[in-house]
């Protein structure tokens, strides 16, 4: 009797499925995948152990994603080791891989990029920007692969600051056409990847457009011609200085440098190479108010991040073999396809193209075939809208390296570009007002191009928070609906539906926190998947699929995206809950792992339950519930079938900073229910309508 009135104190919630009504068909092993990604120095072999990969390789995850670390870190990429530079004799240049199979590659790095703009990265975000950091020898210049195209430098001072002069110290090939302009808008780039606001031109003077003939403006506008009558200029005639003065601007804290037309000069000291008389390069850049006949300067010169934060269109992947970055290292192809994380299937491979060259590109994948393995895809880039690239000059670059992966693979698609993000219309402060966002600017210039059919799916990254430390219950009632919000708007602007879907990377934030190691991870990956395919995904890709460590980012928060948590000798030791929501959708909620699957339409009465039904190929159905409240539900309305759960009776996290671990970390508990049984808070369960054969 207890039993009972506690039952009638528990809400019901009705699941309702629509066998007629077929959603989407896959193959788990192929559809259901995890990615391998480069780390810290070391980490490879740790990885790679037989203790970690069948750790690993115990979710039962199928294919196999390969990520690219150096693209976020704006580095260059020697997959192999062996290679040539355009500079043999001093080591240096635009390097190119191997094609050719020789040594076994268990390992490849990142290499710095000397001429690199940008203050900040994605990676170890441990270098600076050329273009102020006090040193007059080295600096900063555009990627000569994307030619004569437009190029933009944007300066954060800091915090609004009225200007009224800015000195360009320029290298070769230097800008003889640019003009300035100011930012007025919301200022918190970190915070809104879309921040409303106008770029204005210097002075009020109207903007001219990129290719047009821009004179000297009298009463010092603020738009100039390099080294023509009328400017203040020192230095050689090679090697040009400019001190521009303006009209004081209103307060600003942002200031972007449009450079239109190059002087196609180069470098007395470079080795002849037509790359280095294309594009733009500055040395280095002060802005502020004169006084006296004096500049005074906002910009803070540094080789660090107490730089002044400078932002760049492109950067030139010309390096050096003393910039090999070995806290940017990659598992070499050979190791990966060792250690039997593929299970025999074709693999989804990067090649690099914001920070790296096509030749590199191209010799990736020769060798690729010259080993006979198989490709999945050739995905192009990583994260471009995070890198604040044009996507017209992403296109660019895509189109060169499409054109050449095309040769080598003809039957292989081919795709992109691993969207950092898809909820947003585009990253930080537009070159101007767009009524499109970043996929379909991309599209455009591959059509104008006559190349939209080298794009062949397209990729993105789910990370659906910045904030894995707040209130989980909110961001879980969230997410499917920001998943589903977010494919709406990308089919709005263009990107057609027939094209397949991949998400490359997903986990619940791209910043460690708490509730990367709690339950509520397991159900975030859960109602990512289910949402996904049930929204027509073709496929998904979980990302820290490798045994790993606590890291912290925010004071006082730890976690990470892992399956596995190491201890001190890095070896797996606590299954993680990402490692549980694999295991219940590949062994439980799936039946047979490599024949066809269909997802069917189901409905659940409460916004805190979703549900996701399989019809299996064996027969039967199961069906995927995740409870996201804090309270327990009754379920009805589905047949009596074996139930597997997993959720807070199972897994208990103990915070203890970075010695943090699981108290308790168990399997799903198995039951066979009578058509109506209760689902307790902050859980996920299956229900299948015949018993499955495999354990955990």
């Amino acid at each position: 009797m207890f039993t009972a009135l506690l039952l009638a104190l528990i809400p019901s919630v009705k699941i309702s499925v629509f066998p007629g009504q077929v959603l989407n068909r896959f193959v788990p092993i192929r559809a259901l995948g995890a990615g391998v990604d480069g780390r810290e120095a070391g980490n490879a072999e740790e990885t790679f152990r037989p203790h970690n990969l069948r750790a690993m390789l115990s979710s039962g995850l199928g294919a196999l994603t390969y990520r690219l670390r150096t693209e976020l870190a704006g580095e260059a990429w020697h997959w192999n080791p062996e290679g040539t530079w355009s500079d043999a004799a001093h080591r240096q240049g635009y390097w190119t891989s191997s094609a050719i199979p020789s040594k076994p590659i268990q390992v490849s790095w990142g290499y710095r990029l000397p001429r690199r703009g940008n203050t900040f990265d994605q990676a170890n975000d441990d270098s600076y920007s050329r273009i102020d950091d006090g040193d007059g020898t080295t600096y900063w210049k555009s990627n000569p692969y994307l030619g004569d195209a437009p190029q933009w430098v944007v300066i954060d001072l800091g915090r609004r600051r009225k200007i009224d002069a800015i000195r360009i110290q320029w290298a070769n090939p230097f800008a003889t056409q640019y003009n300035l302009e100011y930012w007025i808008g919301n200022e918190n780039i970190e915070e809104d990847d879309n921040p409303p606001g106008v770029w204005h031109p210097i002075s009020g003077a109207p903007s001219p457009s990129f290719g047009c003939t821009c004179r000297t403006r009298e009463r010092g506008l603020g738009v100039r011609e390099s080294g023509r009558a009328g400017l203040e200029s020192s230095g050689p005639p090679d090697r040009p200085l400019d001190l521009v003065r303006f009209q004081v601007t209103p307060p600003t804290r942002f200031i972007r440098l449009n450079l239109a037309r190059s002087s196609r000069t180069s470098e007395p000291s470079m080795a002849p190479d037509p790359r280095d008389r294309v594009g733009f390069a500055i040395r280095e850049v002060q802005i502020g108010r004169m006084r006296h006949g004096q500049l005074r300067d906002f910009v803070v010169h540094a080789p660090n991040h107490d730089q002044t934060a400078i932002y760049t269109s492109s950067t030139d992947p010309w390096h050096r073999a003393q910039d090999l970055d070995r806290r940017t290292e990659q598992p070499g192809f050979d190791t990966v396809l060792a250690s039997g994380l593929t299970h025999g299937l074709p693999m989804l491979v990067p090649v690099g193209a914001l920070y790296d060259t096509p030749e590199n590109a191209e010799a990736e994948l020769r060798w690729l075939k010259a080993k006979g393995i198989r490709l999945r895809g050739v995905e192009i880039g990583e994260e471009p809208d995070g890198q604040y690239a044009n996507p017209k000059d992403f296109a660019a670059l895509y189109a060169e390296i499409a054109r050449r992966a095309r040769a080598v693979f003809p039957d292989v698609p081919i795709g992109g570009p691993s969207m950092q993000t898809v909820q947003h219309e585009s990253i930080a402060f537009p070159p101007g007002p767009y009524e499109h966002g970043f996929v379909r600017r991309f599209m455009d210039e591959l059509r104008r191009r006559g190349q939209l059919r080298d794009f062949q799916f397209f990729s993105f990254e789910w990370y659906p928070f910045d904030d894995p430390y707040g209130a989980c219950e909110p961001q879980l009632r969230a997410s499917p609906g920001m998943l589903e919000a977010a494919l709406n708007r990308l089919c709005a602007d263009g990107l057609p539906k027939s094209l397949p879907y991949l998400i490359t990377e997903y986990g619940y934030s791209a910043f460690a926190g708490p509730s990367e190691v709690q339950v509520a991870a397991a159900l975030l990956n859960l109602d990512t998947v289910g949402k996904f395919l049930e929204l027509g995904g073709s496929e998904a890709y979980l990302y820290g699929f490798e045994p790993n460590e606590l890291i912290s980012e925010t004071k006082g928060h730890w976690g990470n995206l892992m399956t596995w948590l190491n201890d001190e000798g890095g070896n797996a030791k606590w299954a993680m809950p990402a490692h549980w929501a694999a295991a219940l959708v590949t062994r439980e909620w799936c039946g047979d792992l490599a024949k066809p699957h269909h997802l069917v339409r189901s409905t659940s009465s409460s916004p805190d339950v979703s549900a996701y039904t399989l019809l299996r190929p064996e027969g039967g159905q199961s069906v995927l519930l995740v409870n996201k409240g804090r309270s327990p539900v009754e379920i009805v309305g589905l047949p009596a079938g074996r139930v597997a759960l997993w959720g807070s009776g199972q897994y208990a996290w103990q915070e203890a900073g970075d010695h943090g671990h699981p108290t308790r970390d168990l399997p799903p508990t198995h039951f066979i229910s009578s058509g109506r049984f209760v689902l307790p808070a902050f859980s996920a369960a299956v229900v299948a309508s015949a018993p499955s054969r495999r354990r955990l």
